[in-house]
């Protein structure tokens, strides 16, 4: 059964022992405030739950195959410009483009029919307060499709550059633009909260326990790009969907709690307390322990693996 909200402010009411009164149930009016103090102790008890003991598994598949895929075209090297002398690639019918470069950079997309005289499509400058490396994509429509498009990196400063190339294909928007990059940095879902572990897919449908795979301090995810070509199952712990409020106690007594039930229902417990001592410092420290308790009592999910073993090196 899923757990709603109603039970859970009501729960936490009678902890607080303003539910009722001589066994009649207090109007909503009587404990307004109290029911504000639930909303936001709520959704801050879900996360924190959400984040330690009762994480919420999600899976995400990853299609890998890139067009450029092998050591030879790694170009992950961090080369430096300096002013006076440029440096480029050049590539017929080129139709995109990617690459990264450092604040100051000035890079050139250009084109030419005879290979010798080039004209400009676009010229690119890297902002003076970027930190880092910046990535770039690009779509390139030359005058002609037969043309020959150079990126040239030049400028009047020093600053470095990697990961360029040159693609002959096009997609359908540059966001789409396929990365270069040795490790191959993966766009976390919007519901992501931490990594679990990761399983392969080879092209003999065996799954197989996958380790390639870095996390950068601010979370984001990356895997060794070589690998492959492959589908990658990353299993990862998903943010709760927080509870939205109308203030309309018949509509969001009807909200469902976004977690295991015998999660949600321990929520009480944390959130009288956190009221409580709110109110008087140490006067909710009970129901905290017990809330803590039963928190450390939950039953830990643990990973489901489809893998026969180690059966091919990744």
């Amino acid at each position: 059964m899923a757990i709603k909200y109603g039970e859970i402010r009501r729960s936490t009411l009678k902890l607080l022992d303003d539910y009722s009164s001589r066994g009649n149930v207090l109007a909503p009016i009587k404990v307004a405030d109290y029911n504000f103090k639930i909303q936001q102790v709520c959704n801050e008890s879900i996360m924190e739950l959400a984040s330690t003991t009762a994480k919420l598994p999600k899976t995400l598949l990853i299609p890998h195959n890139p067009i450029k895929n092998s050591l030879y075209d790694d170009t992950s090297s961090i080369r430096q410009h300096i002013p006076s002398i440029d440096f480029s690639i050049a590539l017929q019918g080129a139709r995109s483009c990617f690459f990264e470069a450092t604040r100051f950079g000035e890079i050139i997309l250009e084109e030419s029919s005879d290979g010798i005289n080039y004209t400009n499509i676009e010229t690119i400058t890297v902002p003076s307060n970027t930190e880092g490396f910046a990535e770039y994509r690009r779509l390139i429509t030359p005058s002609l499709l037969t043309n020959t498009v150079r990126l040239r990196f030049t400028g009047e400063f020093p600053y470095s550059f990697r990961n360029y190339v040159l693609y002959v294909n096009s997609w359908p928007t540059e966001d789409d633009v396929e990365q270069h990059r040795p490790w191959w940095v993966v766009e976390n879902p919007s519901d992501y909260l931490d990594f679990n572990y990761a399983e392969a897919k080879d092209n003999y449908g065996q799954y197989v326990p996958y380790s390639n795979i870095v996390k950068d301090p601010e979370g984001k995810l990356s895997f060794w790009s070589y690998d492959g070509p492959m589908e990658l199952l990353l299993y990862y712990w998903r943010k709760p969907t927080l509870l939205t409020f109308t203030d309309v106690q018949s509509v969001d007594d009807e909200l469902v709690i976004d977690l295991r039930d015998d999660a949600a229902l321990i929520l009480p417990y944390n959130i009288a307390g956190t009221i409580q001592n709110s109110e008087e410092p140490n006067r909710g420290d009970g129901y905290l322990k017990e809330y803590t308790r039963k928190s450390s009592r939950l039953i830990q999910i643990t990973p489901t693996t489809t893998s026969k073993g180690n059966l091919y090196k990744w």
